[in-house]
């Protein structure tokens, strides 16, 4: 498993070697009562360019989580939080080939 990121404000994540493999993609989010968070999984073969891959948005009370896959082989993958809400939330993406 590889943490693309894990913040507590919005912050485009560093990219990783996503190794041109079929991959999972999960995001979670934890603090005090109501907690989400909005977040774009960006792809790319050279390493610069990034597109949108797909969006995760866990939503719920105290944990919530949410995820997809991906049978496309990119080279590069990256976490891009573009929002994070509640009190003392922190949110966290991972991946897994």
């Amino acid at each position: 498993m590889t943490q693309l990121i894990q913040t507590d404000t919005p912050l485009v994540g560093n990219r990783v070697n996503a190794g041109r493999a079929k991959r999972t993609y999960q995001a979670t989010v934890v603090g005090t009562g109501a907690v989400a968070a909005n977040i774009n999984i960006e792809v790319s073969n050279n390493g610069t360019d990034f597109l949108l891959l797909g969006s995760i948005s866990p939503a719920g009370t105290t944990r919530a989580t949410d995820g997809f896959t991906s049978d496309a082989p990119w080279a590069f993958a990256r976490a891009n939080v573009t929002s994070i809400s509640g009190t003392e939330a922190t949110v966290t993406v991972v991946t897994e080939a």
